[in-house]
């Protein structure tokens, strides 16, 4: 499962370089790509933990606006709730 999601990690950076190097603009594959290669392992982990926390940013506002939308979803955690609450 680990390697899955590093391996993950992997091809997203590799894909905002190329589109960074494709359209010339500087962003944080770029950043990664020369930290990597001059060896800067602390903006490295800046850079991984940074992109980690706006997924988990991200997934949170997709899943908040799902619950928004989709009335079935409100309507399934008032159950579960419900179920919690009697036992």
């Amino acid at each position: 499962m680990a390697s899955r999601r590093s391996r993950g990690q992997l091809v997203r950076v590799a894909r905002r370089s190329i589109t960074e190097t494709v359209f010339s603009y500087p962003g944080i594959g770029t950043l990664s790509y020369e930290s990597v290669r001059y060896k800067d392992y602390n903006q490295l982990m800046v850079l991984c933990i940074l992109s980690g926390i706006i997924v988990i940013l991200c997934n949170m506002l997709a899943q908040a606006m799902n619950e928004q939308i989709d009335p079935r979803i409100r309507a399934k955690q008032m159950t579960e709730e419900s179920e919690v609450v009697r036992r």
